[in-house]
């Protein structure tokens, strides 16, 4: 790309040899021979390099310099300015008022094409940061805003107040650190009196594991022919899928084995009529915890299906009565504070949870969350998920 010089001389013959010595190099040399006609050139033609006179009628190179510098647009055009002065104290001020290099009368071809080649060098190293930052902020805003937008979508995707309030009392605390993370859940009234329960963890942090868990969370709608409600074979219009089906129709279309780092899912469904609540779980540990109203417990590991290849892939059915409740969690809980050394524990948490049996179920959740916080500083995602079965109605 040709280099435009602005050369800035009351003095024509200066003028002359100055362009003569540069259009020699091949650079395109633009005149001016006052102050005022330097700034309007400077602003239309916009040099890559200024060799400005300093003393000139009217305006003085120094005045010129110094408007220049005021301008973001010639915050790093390099000026250089034409004197014969050799006084330090105006050298200096020429600095003081922007000046990047000097050029002493009279001219040398050599000194000028030199300083002239450096400044141009100077220039476009610093174009090119100049453009690096501008990208490294664009990515930056852009990643911020994909942040902002996937924990808003993240937030707006957790349960609202359940439908099935008349047969099921829920509650349920998340947190994810920076406002994303791969762990979602949901409570949906799939018929009149079957729920879809489900709390999920696609690992990692960021806008990666966001992105896999809003995935998941479109793939797991409960609207009529998705995998929650597949159209029935006898043709009756739609069933609630098992849970064991779930979990294949998930792995067959997304390929939960292709996710490239941790997953573990517990899905369950459940019948608010008789009280039957099946259950699957892939990715293992942490298992649902069955708290009894009694205050026996149960953690609900299941059997391996024979059905499917998986060894982390466990199933089974139990019977819910009146004040039993259920726990679904993310491992963020269980091995809460094993980066230092010292996991909280799922023997922690069910001895919390069968202590706290008396509260209401969202203080009871909230006894472990208070519980986590007071053990260890952890910044690692963690989410519970708790219902009630309130009884048949």
């Amino acid at each position: 790309m040709e280099s435009k010089i602005l050369v800035v001389d009351d003095n024509p013959v200066n003028r002359k040899l100055l362009t003569t010595i540069l259009g020699r190099e091949g650079y395109q040399s633009l005149e001016a021979e006052n102050g005022e006609d330097a700034l309007r050139i400077a602003r239309s033609e916009d040099p890559d390099v200024i060799l400005l006179d300093i003393m000139m009628p009217g305006q003085d190179g120094f005045s010129v310099c110094q408007e220049l510098r005021q301008d973001p647009l010639f915050e790093d055009t390099p000026v250089l300015f034409l004197s014969a002065l050799s006084e330090v104290k105006e050298r200096i001020k020429g600095f003081d008022v922007g000046a990047n290099d000097y050029i002493t009368k009279p001219y040398h071809q050599s000194e000028v094409l030199a300083r002239v080649k450096r400044s141009i060098s100077i220039r476009r190293k610093n174009q090119r940061q100049k453009r690096r930052f501008s990208a490294i902020e664009e990515s930056e805003r852009v990643l911020r805003e994909s942040h902002d937008n996937a924990s808003e979508l993240q937030r707006s995707m957790l349960p609202g107040k359940t439908a099935g309030a008349d047969l099921l009392e829920t509650a349920w605390w998340h947190k994810a650190p920076g406002g994303i993370s791969g762990e979602m859940f949901n409570v949906m009234r799939l018929e009149d009196r079957s729920f879809g329960i489900f709390l999920f963890d696609a690992g990692g942090r960021g806008l990666a594991a966001a992105a896999t868990a809003l995935t998941l969370m479109k793939v797991l709608a409960s609207k009529p022919g998705g995998l929650l409600r597949p159209r029935s074979a006898a043709g009756l219009g739609y069933q609630a899928a098992m849970p064991d089906k779930v979990l294949g129709s998930l792995d067959r279309s997304i390929g939960l084995q292709g996710i490239d780092t941790f997953f573990c899912m517990q899905y369950m469904l459940f019948d608010a009529a008789t009280g039957i609540l099946n259950y699957a779980n892939v990715g293992g540990k942490p298992f649902p915890l069955l708290l009894r109203f009694d205050g026996t417990t149960e953690w609900l590991e299941g059997k391996r299906p024979s059905a499917d290849g998986r060894e982390d892939f466990f199933q089974g059915t139990v019977t819910l009565k009146k004040g039993d409740r259920v726990f679904l969690m993310s491992d963020g809980v269980t091995f809460y504070g094993a980066a230092q050394g010292k996991p909280f524990s799922s023997s922690r948490v069910e001895a919390l949870l069968v202590a706290t049996r008396a509260r209401d179920l969202a203080d009871s959740i909230a006894s472990i969350e208070a519980a986590l916080e007071a053990f260890s500083e952890d910044s690692e995602p963690r989410s519970m998920l708790a219902f009630e079965y309130l009884g048949a109605k």
